[in-house]
């Protein structure tokens, strides 16, 4: 089989008792079937179909555990060498091959990193799991309030976002944004619903709410790309969002949940394709990158923060992340 996606260089891997530190790359060949390759000699140092990747996305690697080696991580995850890591008791119903959305976080405050995945089909629902123990640590099934439109028709999480984004609440909310784009909800740390939430309840006027042409998957507008997003550059991290207008080129949008209602912060008036969060400047916060047709716009702060901790790309699971943006796992 010939490799059809390619993942960014593994920090390290290893092979039996050998620790290798140098250049390797993870190699995959489908949803399935991953392999470690040392790129200075091109030498397998492991292959194994033990894993089960995200739908529509490469596979992901980041070092969860903080022992310096990548782990290779989906709804079925491999340790750094390429042995299964313990497979969770997901709920009878789930559809693993359906995966195509994660976020990562340390949800409940234990100091290890946590990996929220949505799940399209099955029981269309949000799963949060420990990679490192295989514990599931909760599952939520909620649906859109008011399924009326493509949120009758499209029932899953979609897209899901991680951060303190209701720092009354204790630990790591949830943030999901439905299929339909008009209709997310938040969920809590230990899986229960908080809120839900109509978009158009708090995006400015003129913000695009469909339809595109005739009745079809896009016609109901909404948000899209929604990404956690940490402004202020405090020791607090991510408490906001940032995503654009779905099914346009169009406008993006920076949102609060904790107040209620939920307060759009500000709106960009760009015509954006493509919006990303990430540290670009090196102030400890972060940037809005946006892409257009023909240009790329860095949207910053006004006001620089105090450097309350180190750079965010210093967390091994952030610069993974960052490094490996895909639509489907922002």
């Amino acid at each position: 089989m010939r490799p059809n996606a390619c993942e960014a260089r593994c920090r390290t891997c290893t092979q039996g008792s050998t620790t290798k530190r140098g250049r390797e790359v993870l190699l995959q060949y489908d949803q399935r079937t991953v392999a470690a390759v040392d790129i200075d000699d091109f030498h397998e140092l492991w292959r194994s179909s033990d894993y089960l990747g995200f739908d529509h996305s490469p596979a992901f690697v980041a070092d969860i555990d903080g022992d310096g080696l990548d782990e290779v991580l989906g709804p079925l995850s491999l340790a750094a060498d390429g042995t299964p890591l313990p497979r969770p008791a997901y709920p009878q119903g789930t559809s693993l091959l359906a995966v195509d959305s994660a976020a990562f976080a340390d949800l409940d405050g234990d100091g290890i990193v946590d990996m929220v995945l949505a799940e399209q089909g099955g029981n269309n629902a949000t799963l949060a799991v420990r990679p490192t123990d295989g514990a599931l640590l909760w599952s939520n099934v909620e649906r859109p309030a008011h399924p009326t439109g493509g949120c009758a028709r499209e029932l899953d999480p979609d897209k899901v976002a991680a951060g303190d984004f209701m720092p009354s609440v204790p630990g790591i909310e949830v943030f999901a944004r439905s299929a339909c784009g008009r209709e997310p909800w938040v969920i809590g740390a230990d899986g229960g619903t908080l809120e839900h939430l109509r978009v158009e309840d708090f995006v400015p006027e003129g913000w695009f709410l469909g339809p595109v042409g005739a009745e079809g998957e896009d016609s109901d507008g909404g948000i899209d790309l929604v990404s956690a997003l940490d402004w202020h550059g405090n020791a607090h991290g991510n408490r906001l969002l940032v995503f654009k207008e779905r099914a346009v080129d169009g406008d993006v949008g920076i949102l609060g949940l904790e107040r209620d209602p939920p307060a759009f912060g500000f709106r960009l008036q760009r015509q954006a394709l493509l919006v990303y969060a990430a540290d670009v400047v090196g102030d400890h916060r972060e940037e809005i990158i946006v892409l257009e047709r023909e240009r790329i716009l860095v949207e910053y702060h006004d006001n620089a923060p105090k450097p309350l901790r180190q750079r965010l790309w210093s967390d091994p699971v952030y610069a993974r992340r960052k490094q490996n943006w895909n639509y489907y796992r922002p």
